[in-house]
This record gives structure tokens, sequence and C-alpha cells, in this order.
């Protein structure tokens, strides 16, 4: 550690010292670059004040030149014609971009026009119009062409919105068509199936009712009163159909039924979710099984004896009339045409009742046959009104006024560009006429050129101007780094005196190893691997220091050693290492060695006590549950549990299960056991001691006692031959395999609220759908072995297993479930 600590003083020297010199080397660098931007800036001085004496000669020279040419009375004529060449130039080229823009328009307001022209009845302003836009230029006068914009305008808003209204029209209707298009595909897919469509109500409460039944356990049907009726005489079909209007859509139930069905419909009327469906209460309908002679009942038959009922009890008081002057010498009356007498009025019943019929075997094909003919109705119409739409679509695109506003706006364009055009000839021919003085030319020239070479000298004053106070800026900044680099290269220089002063004696060869590890280096990368180096050495000294303080802490604790658990301390610790070795450690390791071979053997010989212990444990539980099963029939057979050494462990097996393991007043490595079974012992202990990636494996298998025995499970059937359940298992997959897994499962509970848990336990067993795959006999078996295991079990199971299960447990429960509703009720009061 001393060695680490003097080299790193070395280090610490070494990096202060390439840090002044690093420091001195930026000063001098800092220096020089001050002393050049000091020296361009004075260059940059004296080129500017020789470029601003140019200048002034020539201003001069140009001033005297334009005095001269402004007393010239044609070079002030050709001056002003100049300026207003330039203001008609830049003119024109605006008049350009408009007319640009312009003749985009026209062309998009002749093609409207155009289209337009192609409808029949279109207004005579349009073919003037669209002969108007195909000579625009031409044209003289742009009145006429404005006067009959506006009537086109105003024609084309009145047409549009006409256009919209009938477009939007015709869309709401194709919108209604194909939604009763849509309805109808649905309802005619149904039909193809033979299933007539009912009122939502009638539906749902149909379906919920069903559902309900499956659930208690019961298989009857649940129908609409329509679907159980047929019609004998046709001619009478629309008058029943109208008679019954809503009632064909009555729900029947078998009489027992009728309560479970009426508390499901009270439930959805309570949320609001069935109004106007029928449930007829078939068990009171014994009486209408008579049909009165001459009514409305005689001609409906049905296979159902409710259905009958009830439409005897309905229609058995309508007397059926051939003609209407009839109705009124009966109390209740209809005729063919659906003429109803009742309650001393006469109403007509509407065809929209009857003219969907919903009674008789063939009402579905009456009612596929009617939607058809509507489908086929409503596709034509669906396809006459796209047909119009598209047509409105065509008329409409053109009635558009973007492109003929355009044209409005910018039609004074075309004016003003023949204008200027005309203004910026009459100029050039007077310029042309003044340009014939050659005197004024050169004059003229010559002025321009010495203009030109000022432009040129401003550029060259404004740059040597720029770049004199780049120069400045830079020999200040240089100079504020210097006197930061000055005091920072003071405070270093003292640190380095410090650590001379430290170095002492060392200071001669350590400043000699730094010229040798510097030389040929540069010092910034001199630097950076020495910091590398310190830093490198300083985790190793701290790791160290940190090692040796953890063991001289240990130390302390194990032997109530009074020395500081610190560098301070460490001679007291040196002291105490040099006093153990040389004295009392041949002593302390003979008690060691003795220690450590007598636990060792304690800790083998009760390992092997706690294996048999187990073991023997175990067997006598496998006897108690065999005495158990030996009392009980599963389905004609028997189950008893088998087990033996384990054919792979069998020496360790015996080795464990010798009588010589439980001797008492020696050790058993000191006696006959150790001599028959050292090997064994060896070989077992070494696998236990095993380091490696398998050790975990290994470790845990050969403390558990289980590993040591084989199972099995013996199935004997009444003639006394018998099955394993290891064979029995791979070739089959029913109640065979799984009587003997209800078996296994409630012996391992057994064993584990009476070991693990402890006697205490409630000893409860929950088993989720048991018994699928099981026989009535094989089920009675397992649960007698079950009620005789001292568990509590909860078994849950479909309902067709409650005849099994029920008689061999103390309470049943049915839990049933009604949309998101979930009760529970006693079965025995279902």
């Amino acid at each position: 550690m001393e060695n680490g600590l003097r080299r790193d003083r070395y280090q610490e020297y070494y990096l202060a010292r390439v840090d002044v010199e690093l420091t001195q080397e930026a000063v001098r660098d800092a220096k020089a670059k001050r002393d050049s931007a000091q020296m361009r800036e004075k260059e940059q001085k004296r080129r500017e004040e020789g470029l601003q004496e140019a200048r002034r000669q020539r201003q001069q020279i140009i001033t005297d030149l334009s005095v001269e040419l402004n007393t010239d009375t044609d070079y002030q004529a050709l001056h002003e014609l100049e300026l207003q060449e330039t203001g008609l130039k830049a003119r024109l080229e605006s008049d350009k971009k408009e007319m640009t823009v312009l003749c985009g328009a026209v062309k998009a307001a002749l093609a409207d026009a155009e289209q337009l022209l192609q409808i029949k009845d279109a207004d005579g302003c349009v073919k003037e119009y669209v002969a108007f836009l195909k000579k625009l230029e031409e044209c003289e006068s742009l009145v006429d062409v404005s006067m009959c914009l506006e009537k086109v305008l105003s024609y084309k808003k009145a047409m549009y919105k006409k256009v919209q209204m009938k477009l939007a029209e015709t869309k709401v209707e194709l919108g209604r068509c194909q939604v009763e298009l849509s309805g109808l595909k649905m309802r005619i897919e149904q039909l193809e199936k033979k299933q007539l469509t009912y009122p939502d109500s009638v539906t749902q409460l149909r379906q919920r009712i069903k559902e309900q039944l499956r659930q208690v356990g019961r298989s009857s049907e649940v129908r609409v009163l329509c679907e159980l009726l047929d019609i004998g005489n046709s001619a009478w079909q629309n008058a029943v159909e109208g008679y019954l209007n809503n009632q064909r859509f009555y729900l029947l139930v078998e009489p027992e039924d009728f309560d479970l069905a009426l508390s499901v419909y009270d439930r959805m009327r309570e949320n609001r979710k069935a109004y106007g469906a029928g449930l007829i209460n078939t068990g009171k309908l014994e009486k209408y099984d008579e049909v009165p002679a001459d009514s409305l009942a005689e001609v409906v038959t049905s296979a159902n004896i409710w259905a009958k009922r009830y439409v005897n009890m309905v229609l058995g008081k309508v007397h059926m009339c051939q003609k209407y002057q009839d109705l009124k010498q009966y109390p209740v009356a209809i005729t063919r045409q659906c003429m109803r007498y009742q309650n001393h009025v006469v109403s007509a019943i509407k065809p929209e009742v009857y003219e969907t019929p919903y009674i008789g075997t063939h009402a579905y094909l009456r009612q596929l046959e009617q939607c058809r003919r509507q489908q086929k109705t409503l596709q034509e119409q669906e396809s006459a009104l796209k047909s119009r739409i598209g047509q409105l679509d065509f008329v409409s695109k053109p009635l558009g006024t973007d492109a003929d506003t355009e044209v409005k706006y910018r039609l004074t364009a075309l004016e003003e560009k023949r204008t200027h055009e005309k203004q910026l000839a009459d100029c050039r021919e007077s310029m042309k006429q003044l340009h014939a003085n050659q005197t004024l030319i050169q004059k003229r020239l010559h002025l321009e050129e010495l203009r030109g070479s000022m432009e040129q000298l401003d550029l060259e004053i404004k740059e040597a101007a720029m770049r004199q106070g780049g120069c400045r800026e830079e020999a200040k900044q240089q100079e504020a780094l210097l006197v930061t680099l000055t005091a920072q290269l003071s405070g270093q220089q003292a640190v380095l005196a410090q650590l001379l002063e430290k170095l002492g004696s060392d200071t001669a060869e350590c400043n000699k190893e730094y010229e040798k590890l510097k030389e040929g280096k540069e010092l910034q990368r001199f630097k950076e691997n020495f910091e590398r180096a310190r830093k490198a050495n300083w985790t190793l000294k701290e790791k160290a220091e940190g090692e040796m303080i953890t063991l001289m802490r240990e130390y302390k604790v194990a032997h109530d050693f009074g020395a500081a658990e610190s560098l301070q301390g460490y001679p007291e610790f040196l002291a105490e290492y040099d006093k153990l070795k040389n004295s009392r450690l041949l002593e302390y390791e003979e008690k060691v060695y003795k220690a450590r071979q007598a636990a060792e053997d304690e800790f083998r010989e009760q390992f092997l006590s706690r294996l048999q212990e187990n073991i023997k444990q175990a067997q006598n539980e496998f006897k108690e549950l065999n005495r158990s099963l030996g009392e009980i029939h599963f389905s004609r057979e028997q189950y008893e549990f088998l087990y033996e050494p384990s054919r792979k462990l069998k020496k360790f097996y015996q080795m464990i299960m010798d009588d010589f393991n439980v001797m008492q007043g020696e050790s058993i490595f000191s006696s006959m056991f150790s001599q028959n079974h050292r090997e064994v012992i060896e070989e077992l202990f070494e696998k236990l001691a095993l380091d490696d990636e398998n050790s975990a494996k290994t470790l845990e298998e050969y403390t558990d006692y289980r590993t040591y025995m084989d199972y099995d499970i013996k199935i004997t059937g009444e003639d006394q031959s018998y099955m394993l359940y290891s064979k029995v298992s791979r070739e089959k997959s029913g109640g065979e395999t799984q009587t003997p897994f209800y078996i296994t499962v409630a012996a391992s509970f057994m064993q584990l609220y009476r070991n693990s848990i402890g006697g205490d336990a409630i000893g409860l067993v929950m088993l989720d759908e048991a018994f699928n795959n099981m026989d009535d006999e094989r089920i009675s078996g397992v649960l007698e072995f079950l009620t005789h295991s001292n568990l509590q079990v909860i078994i849950a199971a479909p309902p067709d297993k409650i005849q099994y299960i029920g008689p061999a447990v103390k309470k049943v429960l049915l839990v049933l479930q009604d949309d998101k509703m979930s009760y529970v009720e006693d079965f025995t009061r279902v």
C-alpha cells in the first residue's frame, strides 16, 4: 500500500506540473494572437484611409461633370424620357401577369359556357357570351362584353340555385330508397331460410325465455302463435290475419313454464326492454276445445292443442258473413273483405294489417314474393334516381361562376395593356430623336463609368472597415484571455510548489522521471494518460483500504480486539497478526479439523434418519388410504395405492431403510452400518456436494424422500383381474383415468392438511367442472371416498350432474344468470 501511495504522490506532481506547462503554452499562444490582431488592424486602417482619399477625388470629377450636363436642355429632356420608359416597362410587366390570369379565366369560362350550350333551352346570353370570349383581344370596346357577362352571371346563379335544390331532394330520396333496399335484403335472406320477422319486443322476449329455460334444465320450446296455425279456406286468410292483428305474435309456452316466462317478462319490463308483446297462459284454455259453428275459428287449424284452444277462444265468437248486410245480425262478425262488426260498430280493417301474411305453412313464400316485387320496384327507382343525380351534376358543374367572376374583375387589364404599349412606343420614338447628339452621349457614358467605379470603392471601404473591427475585437478577446491565464498560472505554480515540498528528497528522482516520460509526447495527451493511470491507482487503493477495514471489523467482532478499524489502527493489527502467526496457529488447526469432522458426521446421521422417518410416514399414510379404499367400489372396480423401492435408486433406499441406521448409543459411522454401506453413503453425499450447472436439480432430487420410491395405482375388477394405472393412463382417456385422478388429488390434500398445515386446518377443497367424463357409479364412488376423507369439498358442475352429486352432498345451490345479473337459488325450491 505504501508503494501505491508514493506512486500517487508522483502522479499528482506530474499532473500539476503538466497543468503549469500547458497554461504557460496557452499564455504564449494568446500573446502571439493578440499581437498579430493588432498589426492586422493597423494595416486595414491604412488601406481604408487610402480608399477614402481616392473616393473624394472621384466624387469631385462626378460633381463637375453632372453640373455641366444639367445645364444642357437636351440632356434634361432625355433624362425625363428615360424615367418615363422605366415606369412604363414596370407597368407592362404587371399587365402581362394580369393578362396571364385573365387568359386562364377566359379559357375556363369558355369551357363552361360551351358545355351549357349542350343543354336544351339554354339562355341566349350564353351563346353571345361564347362569341365574345373567343374574340376577346380583338374587341375594340369592352362595354358590350361586360354587359353580356353580367347577364350570364345572373342567369347562372339563378339556374345553379334551382339545380342544387333539385339535387338535394333527389339525394334524400335516393338515401331513403337505399335504406329500404337494405332492410328488404335482410328480410329476404331471413325468408329464404323460412324465418319470419317479428317485432323486436317479441323476438327479445322469446330469446330471454329460451335462455332461462335452458339454465334450469328445461328443453321445452317457446313458439309464436302464427307459426302454429294454418288456414284451411284461403278466401278467409285476410279476415283471420286482420282480426288477429298483433295477437298473431303472442308467445306460447308449456303450462308449467308460464310462471318462469312471466318472471322473465316482468324483469324485462322493469328494464324497459319489452312492451306490447303477448304471453299466452295456456293453462287456462282447457274449456276451449269446441269450435263454434260458422265462426272464424272453423277455417283455422293447428297441430298444437294450446294454439288451437286460444284461436277457438278468440275467433270462436266471430261469425263469418258472406255479405256486409248480415253483419249486424251477430254480436261480433266479419266478411271476407275484412269489414268487421263489434260492439255495434262497423269498421274496415286497414290493408296494411293483413297484406303481409304470417299464418300458414306457406306464409313465408307469400312474404318472399311480396318482398322480391318490392325490391325490384325499389331497384328501378334507385337506378332512375342515380341517373337523375348524374344529369344534375353534369348541369351543375358549368353553372359555377368562379371563372366568370375572375374575367369580370380582370377585363380592365386588357385595356390598360393596350394603353401602356402605345405610351411606351411614343416614349421610345422621342428618345431616338435625342440620341442623335454624339457629344451628349460621350459625356453620359463617362459619367456612368465614374458612378460605377464609385460603387466599387464604397464596397472596398466597407470591407476594410469590417476587417479592421474584426481584428480589434480579436485583440480584445486575447487580452482578456491573457488576464485569466495569468491568474490561473499563478495558482497552479503555488500548488506545484507545495507538491515539491511534499516530495522532499524524492524531488530530483521525480523530476528526472517526469522529463523521461514526457519526452516526445504532446502535453495534453501526456496529461490524459496520467489522469487515467492515477484514477486506476486510486481505485485500487480505495478497494484495498475498504477490504482491509472490513477484515479489521470482522476480527474485532470475532475476537473483541480494541484497535481502531482504520489506517491509523493498522500497526496494532499488524502486531496481532505476527503474534498469531508465530505462536497459536498450530494449536487452532487441530481443533478446527476435529470440529469440522464431528459436524459432518452429525449432519449425515441426521439427514439419513430424517429420510427414513419421512419414507416410513408416507408408507403408513398409503396403508391408511388403502384401508379406506378397500371398502369402496367404483363402478365394479376397486383401487389400491402401490409403492416400492425406486428401481433407479434401490441401493440408496436399502441403505436408508437399514435398521442399523437407528441404533442408539453410538454414531452410525463407527458401527456395522458404516462398513456395509460406506460406498453408497459416500456416493450419495458426493452427489449432494456437486457444484456444477446441474447441482441445484441434483440436490432437490436427492433430498426429497419421494424420489426413493416408485408409485402406481392397482385397479381390480369384479373377477379379481387387475390393471395398473400407469398402463391405463396411456391407453384410455375417459372415466377410467379420471377416477384415479380424483383419488390421487384427495390423497394429496389429505397429506397437505395433515402434515404441512396442521391438524387444525379446515380441509377445504374446490373442484371446478368436476366429473365430466365419468358415469354415475364412478361419481358415487369418488364422492363416498371424499366423504370419508375428512375434507370439506365444494364442487362446481353443469346442471346435468345434479342428479348424481345431489344425494351425496348436504347442500345444492343453482347459479342463474340473466343478462348482466347473476343470482343463486336453493335447488330444492326450484
